[in-house]
């Protein structure tokens, strides 16, 4: 297993970017790297923006439900008084492989945004960040990286045209005008008159399904989604719902279905 280590410093930011792991027998000895930047949206707040870049034919899990995988996570170590907001997720591909195995990727490139509150006034220093991720490709390779960073930062001008991207692909709430849910006892009906294509992808939490892997999309303007017995299968649950209209329109976004 090769270990490699390389410093950048972006902006006012020390980062030290990932040991990058892989396999001897790997093509590409960089499955994975990671970067970080930062911009500053209001006096007592930044947003960092994470930068997962993968090898071709590679891919990072989304935190959905996964028959393989596991989605990266980033863990800071904040001083008192500061504050983090959850990571901010693009919308994922649903990718389904022979033997009827899903799992909800991405590839090319993760980019995560991620708010930090800082008291004002606040002196810079070094904050810690431990990032773990799991890549796939033919193999998979497991990655960890601790990566030391400089915050608070001054505006970085040149972050927030990659930050506006990362935001805009991060799903909001559907439109209720764009579909329509029922739920029977055991089943779930999804519709969305004049779509071609619809695929749903619950949540973590929440009910569990039957046959995801085939069920969860169909080329119709109707999805059914059977739940599997228990007594999860009443609770309340929230999913990713796309649509693709016949023209070839395509919206993602939240829905909650009680």
């Amino acid at each position: 297993m090769e270990v490699a280590y390389k410093w950048s410093a972006l902006g006012s930011v020390l980062v030290l970017l990932m040991p990058v792991l892989a396999l001897a027998a790997v093509d590409s000895s960089v499955p994975v790297t990671v970067t970080v930047d930062v911009s500053r949206a209001e006096p007592d707040r930044m947003t960092l923006l994470w930068r997962f870049r993968l090898a071709p034919d590679w891919h990072l899990y989304a935190p959905f439900r996964n028959d393989t995988g596991f989605a990266p996570s980033i863990d800071l170590e904040l001083p008192d008084g500061w504050s983090a907001e959850d990571l901010a997720w693009p919308a994922p591909e649903r990718w389904l492989v022979a033997g009827e195995i899903l799992d909800h990727v991405y590839h090319h490139e993760l980019a995560l945004l991620q708010s930090v509150r800082v008291p004002l006034g606040t002196a810079p220093r070094r904050v810690p960040a431990t990032l773990r991720w799991l890549a796939c490709s033919e193999i998979c390779v497991p990655g960890d990286t601790t990566m030391t960073l400089m915050l608070p930062a001054p505006a970085d001008t040149s972050v927030g045209h990659l930050a506006a991207l990362a935001a805009a692909s991060v799903p909001a709430a559907m439109p209720s005008s764009r579909y329509s849910v029922r739920r029977d006892p055991g089943h779930l009906v999804i519709q969305a008159p004049g779509a071609s294509r619809l695929t749903f992808v619950p949540g973590i939490d929440g009910p569990l399904f039957g046959d995801l892997a085939a069920a969860g999309a169909a080329d119709a303007e109707e999805l059914t989604l059977q739940f599997q017995p228990g007594p999860e299968s009443t609770t309340p649950l929230r999913g990713l719902l796309t649509i693709i209209d016949t023209d070839g329109r395509r919206t993602v976004g939240w829905i909650t279905i009680p």
